[in-house]
């Protein structure tokens, strides 16, 4: 790396770190304390921004994680435990806290969940809270390490400023790999991440599980600061003050989170030398009702938070670099609307064997070219057989098979309405037929949820686009090999070697796909600048990421130019022949169909009509009478 990059990627860290290690000791011991509070609180808003900001969950039991953990400080005080293993404890007691709550709410839809965490709060504070405080659990002992009294607040700040860094630290790292792309891609579309073999209700409880673990670490050094805990501490009121300060700060943003606890803090201190010694109550409600008025303006008229506007100002005094915030997908539809970004598709110009290396994946053995057949002495690539689907009186799919040879170019057409997305939906996970099965070179995979079937091979794209708005070209496409990482949490935080070098190849490997299909260009956008025909474009490269053995592409043509869909099917055509996957599209362009597919199967209001290749699908009067009309007709 270049002096200049070092300087560039290192520099504002250092100078933070200085900054923070010099604070306190150019202020007076009050204002340290206020600065540990502001520290503190940051590590309770970091925990909302993994839940809510990342997850899209959000949380009214925040509070009570963190009285999880000022009551277990204040029971280790009484048993004398060392105070290094205070946090560590506290964050042990919230993973069965967190993972007992998350199976009940995770799998319910946003209001439900905030209710059962409404829950859980209220059980917190009547069952723990108050029965520990009334058995006299309430002291907090600062430590003392050899000579260093935490007593003293300049100490005590800089052991704050420690501990949050190290959880800034891990959050950032799981925010930058494998777990805070799927966590987004959750939070935008539970459905493309099942797709993209995301376990959604996995990875959400994951979130839950870090979240719990920092608030209960920021309830240790809270409940150490003030040097006790009481149950009307952590009441539902202050559950919804966190949330709404996170908000405030930008609630999908770790250093929106660091706002966040000044927000929380500074207001009521600095107007206190302008009221001293008058009325308390004006001093007491300044905090919630500047808050208040803050959290409608930010609604309103900065959903992205304060950050988002000191972001948005830093790039128009060309301060900052202009790239997409994560925060983004929380505001309204007008502040993301498309706009003209000046690119337009290259012409085709992919030498054979680019797309493969781009993929990491070695061309198709067989290299069968346009004319060669199909293979048809193996198990069916993907096979259904007698499916169906009632919705009420409407069969939307009543006893159909169909069957896709390894290497086979299939396309299933028919009108609006004739169970074609239906049955792409029972194949893939999404709908559990009423009858029938589906198989994937074999094995029966009728009863595996999406994510597992996304993680045997199966691919999909989806008629509207489900890209993750917030996140560049390239992270959507990072997020496509998701079934190809290995590490986890741990690794991730850890920063192990196998997990660098993981993050390493994926980095390169899209950038190589973006160059190789010569949209480099467009790699630094926010996916939800694009427009609509870029943004197919980019699923259907995502759902070719992780090279399935399958792929299963719904109307990837709609919303196409003339040449964007030329563009599209020469595309569709290396994927098919060069890395060998197995192609099934849905599509109404009879001309893209009859050009590109091996095998054509035709749906009539939930029944098979035909299926043929395309000279005898084109042919068929019966097809010719219900879809394709009398100009289908051989001259």
């Amino acid at each position: 790396m270049r002096p200049d990059g070092v300087l560039r990627t290192f520099g504002p860290w250092v100078a933070l770190a200085v900054a923070l290690a010099v604070y306190p000791f150019t202020v007076s011991p009050y204002w340290a304390l206020i600065g540990s509070f502001v520290v503190v609180y940051s590590v309770v808003a970091l925990s909302l921004t993994v839940l809510t900001g990342w997850a899209g969950a959000v949380s009214l039991s925040q509070a009570a994680f963190v009285g999880l953990g000022a009551f277990t400080a204040a029971e280790l005080t009484a048993r004398n435990v060392n105070f290094a293993l205070w946090i560590p404890i506290a964050m042990l007691l919230s993973v069965p806290a967190s993972v007992i709550t998350g199976a009940v709410a995770l799998r319910l839809p946003g209001l439900y969940f905030a209710v059962v965490t409404l829950a859980f709060g209220v059980v917190a504070q009547y069952m723990l809270f108050i029965p520990l405080e009334n058995a006299g659990t309430t002291q907090v002992a600062r430590p003392r390490f050899g000579s260093v009294d935490f007593a003293d607040e300049r100490s005590f700040f800089l052991l704050c400023v420690l501990c949050a860094s190290l959880a800034f630290g891990a959050t950032l790292r799981i925010g930058r790999g494998k777990t805070g792309r799927a966590l987004l891609t959750v939070r935008t579309s539970r459905t493309a991440a099942e797709a993209l073999a995301v376990d959604s209700v996995r990875y959400r409880t994951v979130a839950f599980v870090v979240s719990g673990c920092l608030a209960s670490g920021a309830g240790v050094l809270l409940g150490t600061l003030i040097q006790s805990s009481r149950s009307n501490q952590f009441t539902l009121f202050a559950s919804i003050q966190y949330l709404a300060v996170t908000f405030i700060g930008g609630i999908g943003s770790v250093l929106g989170a660091a706002m966040a606890g000044a927000l929380q803090v500074l207001p009521t201190e600095l107007i206190r030398p302008l009221i001293e010694g008058r009325d308390s109550d004006v001093l007491r409600q300044f905090a919630p009702l500047l808050q208040a008025t803050l959290l409608l303006v930010v609604v309103v008229l900065r959903p992205d938070g304060v950050l988002g506007l000191l972001r948005s100002i830093g790039v128009r005094a060309r301060l900052l670099e202009p790239r997409p915030p994560r925060e983004a997908a929380f505001a309204s539809p007008s502040s993301r609307a498309r706009r003209d970004i000046g690119f337009t598709l290259p012409d085709w110009d992919i030498a054979p064997g680019v797309l493969a290396a781009a993929v990491g994946r070695a061309p198709s053995a067989d290299g069968r070219s346009a004319t060669d057949e199909v293979v048809l002495d193996t198990p069916a690539a993907l096979a259904a057989t007698g499916v169906s689907v009632r919705f009420g009186a409407v069969a939307a799919l009543d006893e159909v098979s169909l069957s896709v040879q390894p290497g086979e170019l299939v396309a299933i057409i028919g009108p609006n309405g004739a169970g074609k997305t239906t049955l792409f939906n029972c194949c893939s996970g999404f709908l559990v037929p009423d009858s029938g099965t589906v198989q994937l070179h074999g094995t029966d995979i009728t009863s595996f949820p999406a994510h597992r079937r996304a993680a045997a091979g199966l691919g999909r794209s989806f008629q509207t686009p489900r890209l993750v708005e917030s996140m560049s070209v390239f992270e959507n496409l990072l997020v496509g090999f998701h079934p190809r990482i290995a590490h986890g949490v741990p690794g991730e935080i850890a920063g192990f070697t196998y997990a660098l070098e993981e993050e390493r190849e994926i980095r390169r490997r899209s950038g190589a796909l973006l160059d190789s299909v010569g949209l480099s260009a467009i790699g630094g956008l926010a996916a939800g600048d694009l427009p609509s025909g870029l943004r197919k474009v980019i699923e259907v490269l995502r759902a070719l990421v992780p090279v399935p053995d399958v792929l299963l592409l719904d109307e990837p043509s709609a919303g196409l130019d003339p040449r964007e869909t030329r563009w599209l099917a020469r595309l569709i055509q290396t994927v098919n022949r060069e890395l060998g996957v197995s192609v099934v599209l849905i599509e109404h362009d009879m001309s893209l169909v009859m050009g590109i597919s091996d095998y054509v199967y035709v749906l009539e209001f939930g029944r098979m009509l035909a299926s043929g290749t395309p000279g005898e699908v084109r042919s068929n009067p019966e097809v010719i009478a219900a879809y394709l009309g009398k100009e289908a007709l051989p001259a």
